[in-house]
């Protein structure tokens, strides 16, 4: 059997310079080769490709392994990253720091289940935290669930400095989101008015982050305010006053609370 000669079995090297899957490709088959020469006599030529393919191939591995694990570590660390510095408001066993927020004809609220269960009200139930608190530079995130009923399940009143403003998730109706309130306006007719609707029985994650001259929220991730509030007068509506500094609210509805956290930004 003749011996190999490799050179005429790839293509010139300036072609394969040119991207990695070429490179990649000819690597298989150098190997492959190599391989196979062992079984039969070998050249000198083929001696010295064995030799080139040891010195190439491993340089290659190497690399890309090496630029592999920086990207790794990047995706890691932003995830951990995104999951610190949470600090949990609610144990899932009692109220701790929270309260039943006395509107007057509120339903009862109950720990159960690893949740907080807000029953109806005529017209709002509501809980309300009384532990200290930051009011600027910070992130609060629960996730909330509509049981029964047809109005807002989630009403997230919180402070923006020397002020409070709410975020009403599935208000009037059931399917406004926005801020209460922008310059006097309420969220179903400011510049943070959206529609959604809202299944019940299904969670719901919600966050808002509060910063100088800006509110933003998420639902579930997606985006849902981004409000410059420089020269903006924040707000909340008379009913939510008992809310304050922080309060979860229903209106004539049944929803339930979980996860409820809070982290400062940096």
């Amino acid at each position: 059997m003749k011996d190999f000669d490799l050179r005429r079995t790839v293509r010139p090297w300036g072609y394969l310079a040119r991207c990695w899957s070429c490179q990649s490709a000819w690597i298989s088959t150098l190997m492959m080769m190599v391989t196979l020469s062992a079984m039969i006599p070998v050249s000198p030529v083929v001696a010295a490709e064995r030799v080139l393919s040891r010195r190439l191939v491993r340089p290659l591995r190497a690399r890309r392994n090496d630029d592999a694990r920086p990207r790794l570590g990047a995706r890691l660390r932003r995830r951990s990253t995104s999951q610190a510095n949470w600090r949990s408001l609610f144990d899932g066993k009692t109220l701790g720091d929270w309260k039943k927020t006395e509107f007057g004809g509120e339903g009862d609220v109950d720990v159960s289940d690893g949740r907080i269960v807000l029953q109806f009200g005529y017209s709002m139930t509501g809980i309300t935290y009384s532990a200290e608190l930051p009011k600027m530079n910070y992130e609060l995130q629960l996730e909330a669930v509509k049981l029964d009923g047809d109005d807002f399940f989630c009403g997230l009143t919180f402070p923006v400095a020397d002020a409070y403003c709410s975020f009403i998730v599935g208000g009037w109706g059931g399917s406004v989101v926005g801020l209460s309130s922008i310059d006097g306006a309420d969220a179903s007719e400011n510049d943070t008015t959206k529609y959604m609707n809202f299944k019940k029985g299904q969670w719901y994650r919600i966050r808002v982050r509060v910063e100088p001259e800006r509110i933003q929220t998420w639902i579930d991730d997606r985006p849902v305010v981004n409000q410059n509030t420089k020269g903006k007068k924040i707000s909340i509506r008379n009913e939510v006053d008992l809310s304050c500094p922080l309060g979860v609210s229903t209106w004539e509805t049944k929803a339930a609370l979980r996860k409820i956290q809070i982290r400062k930004l940096p």
